[in-house]
């Protein structure tokens, strides 16, 4: 039997890409979940917010509102009671990020950050976390493939 699992759609960004589902001036999305539009006309850099998905199987289609041929055509495997993002990305290729999200409430007075690299033209990144100094003297806390 199928219980329900959280899922986040959002499309990733990569203003270099032609990628309908990742371009500003291309049209809208529209998101399927098993074949039923979970979410219609959903914006350039949006994302849908968690939408309540039976868990398992569950096959994802993103089309282009101007188009029934899907840009993204595959297959997700939801685990029970758990939150999950997908992020679209790619430039000739456009396929999908999946991410396990964690939703508890960090400690007090701590934080948790998530960085995610999807643009796939950019290539590695370097992440500085630093009190007020010049960014010429601080090294990365993280570097990013």
């Amino acid at each position: 039997m199928d219980h329900l699992s959280y899922t986040r759609l959002r499309l990733g960004r990569d203003g270099e890409s032609s990628s309908p589902a990742r371009r500003p001036d291309e049209p809208d999305v529209n998101i399927l979940i098993d074949g039923n539009t979970v979410n219609s006309n959903l914006a350039y850099s949006a994302n849908t917010g968690y939408i309540s998905v039976s868990s398992g199987s569950r096959h994802l289609q993103v089309e282009a509102i101007n188009s029934s041929t899907p840009i993204v055509d595959t297959t997700l495997t939801l685990a029970d009671s758990t939150n999950t993002t997908v992020i679209v990305t790619g430039t000739t290729t456009i396929s999908p990020i999946v991410l396990t999200d964690d939703t508890t409430t960090p400690t007090s007075g701590t934080a948790e950050i998530r960085l995610v690299n999807a643009a796939p033209s950019m290539g590695g990144a370097d992440v500085y976390v630093f009190r007020p100094v010049p960014v010429s003297s601080a090294c990365p806390r993280w570097s990013l493939a």
